[in-house]
């Protein structure tokens, strides 16, 4: 409903908000789901570079630790 709503055809894309999407009477209890309608395709890949960047780093300092 909250697309329809918003008629823009690049919400799957670069996301429509977690604002927009909770102002739009959408509920929905999949976080998979929230996550692709909020922030989007390249929200998720930017969000999952970053958390394989820090764990990168993370595992580098353990290892040189021990």
């Amino acid at each position: 409903r909250a697309i329809s709503l918003n008629d823009n055809k690049m919400d799957y894309v670069i996301g429509m908000s977690f604002t927009r999407l909770r102002n739009a009477g959408a509920y929905m209890e999949n976080d998979i789901i929230v996550h692709l309608y909020s922030i989007g395709i390249i929200g998720i890949i930017l969000l999952l570079m970053v958390m394989l960047a820090v764990a990168s780093v993370l595992d580098q300092y353990i290892q040189n630790i021990f």
